[in-house]
């Protein structure tokens, strides 16, 4: 089963944590592409009747920097492809963004 990070086209938010800033590129790039479905803490929610999955939960944790830079790209399991709208730096910040601003927490 394909790990879902976002189910809508829609823009999203993000604060930062320990190595980012707010302003960070990866910080407004979070905001504005995944925060809306995974929340700005990255525990995911439910959204129109669908569980958004959490970044932070042991699942996403444990799946490869591989994986989520795929999932990220081409989407699939309700979330869109961000492949065309992201570039691949942009997408390898964000792998690095979840992993030490919304993961490292829950080490």
């Amino acid at each position: 089963m394909p790990f879902a990070l976002c189910l809508t086209f829609a823009g999203c938010v993000e604060k930062s944590a320990s190595i980012n800033t707010d302003s960070s590129p990866a910080a407004i790039t979070f905001k504005r592409n995944c925060a809306v479905c995974h929340k700005a803490d990255g525990g995911g929610q439910i959204l129109n009747g669908v569980q958004v999955p959490s970044l932070r939960a042991e699942r996403a944790r444990k799946a490869s920097d591989e994986h989520l830079s795929n999932q990220i790209a081409n989407g699939g399991g309700g979330m869109p492809a961000f492949g065309g709208i992201l570039s691949n730096a942009e997408i390898k910040m964000l792998v690095f963004y979840i992993r030490q601003e919304l993961q490292s927490s829950d080490k």
